[in-house]
């Protein structure tokens, strides 16, 4: 059985915590599975929250009754939220939602919830669902509403009589025509001149437009005359037939099956392979005549499209890097000085696209984000575009671009995952072996796409590491278990009696010093070159030499940490680094070349005072004479015996 309960929440939080535990109790008192719905007045995430202030403490509460509850909530589709204040400052929230219980999702994994168009509320309708399942095209459906038209009859029974009863094949051509008549007559009479269809969809374009812009004078007024025109602009003879339209729409969507007409072939033909491959052949650019010059070599193309400097990117250290894209997967990041030629020429590339492509760019998909000029002007190039205005931080790859890694609620985002993901009531379905299978590889996955980039603060790995322990000890909300072993014990690796958990402070420390790795061995990567030029690192160093700088990026201040720590992870790496030396070897002498756990610049500092080439690589400190390496090192003057003994 399922059980249903109907939320209305307070905005007053401490009456809302009265409704949280009043609904886990009624939920825990009735075995059901249960369907809690409503408006709950508070978010589970801050990001469900635009234009107005998260209260951190109602959405640790919110989250803590779902828990409590062991309900779910399951993505809301069509729109992201669901109430606006129709103010000049806009707000927009997800107040409204359904939370289910797992039983329920398991049985039916299709259930999902959508939101619809509103008209005067200044709440969205929403809707619990299933997707229609496609049982294949239908190629004719005859609707009994049709029959009530008594044009379309007449047309149907004059096509009838065309054919004469000598004709072979009578009943088959009669029927053809019938079928085409029908088909024909519904073309020409399905469009509907007054639908509250057309006024909802009109209504959601204005919502669309307030949550990029703003609530303006003209978007609310916009809407008022909207509303008027629904509900008393239209005369009472069009207002009646458009009940009657509804009334025949209602019929046939209750008849109506999936209709599905074939188009240019089914979709593994060889037609459609050969229209694709026809359309490829006619984009191609062979060659190019420009400025004089016949060009074929795609290299050379690029370059002088390149040089038109229709895009200007951002320059990093003067203009050693030049960056106007990225792009990985499916999304796309452009860097452009803040100048409307520029964000014209954008739109102008993306139209030539359109013509030779044959595809449809969708800029309402397109944000534009500032970074560092004033707030009007982003609007600004969002108009142009045609796009929305956006702020930082975005997100690009699942990883927010702009965030302050420093702030707990960045971390926030990353803690409530897990909690999710280590629910109280999931320890009842797995085994003790689950439980870690659990803690050790799902949840470290979600932790290393970020602690490989910033530096974890203390109290979060606490807060993460309580979490898994509650998890495999089997701690619950009100009652706490007894722990046969301490927690250091059973989170060490397994050749010391642990259960290789580990330390979520070190695994962090460790992915961070990878970074070191990676500096002296991917020698021309994009991120390397901006690192190096941002900050004025020696790119032909092995290791990442932090020189200091006053503005430094969250992800360097993680990476020079581990130095100023002297931090075992970087200890590590050195020890267990190999260095090759050969003719276009970049290790430096002085600094890259170990003796017992030293460099030669710490083994040997009266030497390295003396040196006259403190910057040199090894191929510069001695030469081939014959099959033998004889080592040279340039001093400003001799050495006494007692620097000889050092």
């Amino acid at each position: 059985m399922v059980g249903f309960c109907n939320v209305y929440a307070d905005s007053i939080e401490s009456s809302r915590n009265i409704l949280w535990n009043d609904i886990v109790s009624i939920l825990n008192s009735f075995p059901l599975s249960w369907v809690v719905g409503g408006d709950f007045n508070s978010v589970l995430d801050p990001l469900e929250r635009i234009g107005v202030s998260s209260n951190l403490g109602s959405i640790r509460n919110f989250n803590s009754f779902v828990l409590r509850a062991k309900i779910f909530d399951i993505p809301l589709q069509g729109m992201e939220f669901t109430w606006s204040n129709f103010r000049d400052t806009v707000a927009w929230s997800r107040l409204d939602r359904f939370l289910i219980s797992p039983v329920l999702l398991s049985r039916i994994p299709q259930l999902r919830q959508r939101g619809l168009p509103r008209s005067v509320s200044d709440h969205n309708p929403i809707v619990m669902d299933t997707p229609k399942i496609d049982w294949g095209p239908s190629p004719f459906h005859f609707f009994n509403v049709w029959r009530e038209d008594k044009k379309m009859m007449d047309d149907v029974r004059s096509g009838w009589k065309i054919f004469n009863r000598s004709v072979s094949g009578i009943l088959s051509a009669r029927m053809k025509m019938v079928k085409y008549r029908m088909k024909r007559w519904h073309s020409l009479h399905k469009t509907d001149t007054f639908s509250w269809k057309s006024y909802e969809e009109r209504m959601a374009n204005i919502d669309m437009k307030a949550m990029s812009k703003g609530w303006d004078v003209n978007l609310r007024n916009e809407r008022v005359e909207l509303l008027k025109e629904a509900w008393i602009g239209s005369k009472k003879e069009e207002q009646m037939e458009a009940w009657i339209r509804s009334r025949k729409e209602e019929q046939t969507w209750r008849q109506k099956s999936r209709v599905k007409w074939l188009k240019e072939g089914d979709r593994n033909s060889k037609f459609f392979h050969f229209v694709a491959n026809g359309r490829k052949r006619s984009n191609f650019i062979g060659d190019l005549y420009f400025n004089s010059v016949h060009m074929t070599d795609p290299r050379l193309i690029k370059e002088e499209a390149a040089e038109l400097e229709l895009i200007k990117g951002e320059d990093f250290g003067g203009k050693d890097v030049h960056i106007t894209h990225l792009q990985f997967a499916d999304d796309t990041i452009l860097f452009i000085k803040p100048e409307m030629e520029y964000v014209m020429n954008i739109k102008r590339i993306f139209k030539c696209f359109e013509l030779a492509s044959g595809l449809k760019v969708n800029f309402h998909k397109f944000g534009v984000a500032r970074v560092g000029y004033k707030v009007h002007m982003n609007s600004l190039w969002a108009t142009a575009l045609k796009c929305k205005a956006v702020s930082l931080p975005i997100s690009y790859l699942g990883f927010p671009l702009g965030a302050r890694p420093g702030s707990k609620v960045f971390w926030n985002t990353l803690v409530e995952k897990i909690e999710t993901r280590l629910a109280p009531w999931k320890r009842r379905f797995l085994s003790k072996s689950g439980k870690l299978v659990l803690i050790k590889y799902v949840i470290s996955s979600i932790l290393i796409y970020f602690m490989s980039v910033f530096r974890i603060s203390v109290g979060i790995a606490q807060r993460i590491e309580k979490l898994q322990r509650s998890f495999l000890c089997g701690d619950g909300g009100v009652k706490r278990k007894i722990h046969a072993l301490k927690w250091d014990e059973v989170r060490r690796s397994k050749n010391k009696g642990g259960l290789g958990i580990g330390k979520v402070a070190v695994k962090n420390k460790g992915m961070l010093a990878k970074w070191v790795w990676r500096f002296s061995n991917e020698g021309k990567a994009l991120w390397k070159r901006v690192i190096v030029a941002r900050y004025g690192l020696d790119s032909g160093s092995l290791y990442w030499n932090w020189k200091g700088t006053h503005h430094p990026s969250f992800f360097t201040k993680a990476i020079a940490s581990l130095y100023k720590e002297n931090n075992r992870a970087v200890w590590m790496l050195k020890q267990g680094t190999k260095v090759i030396i050969g003719d276009e070897a970049r290790a430096s002498f002085w600094k890259d070349i170990s003796i017992e756990s030293s460099d030669l610049q710490e083994s040997f500092p009266c030497i390295y005072v003396l040196a006259t080439l403190k910057e040199g690589v090894v191929a510069d400190f001695g030469q081939w004479e014959g099959e033998e390496w004889k080592w040279s090192i340039p001093l400003r003057r001799k050495v006494f015996g007692w620097e000889q003994s050092q």
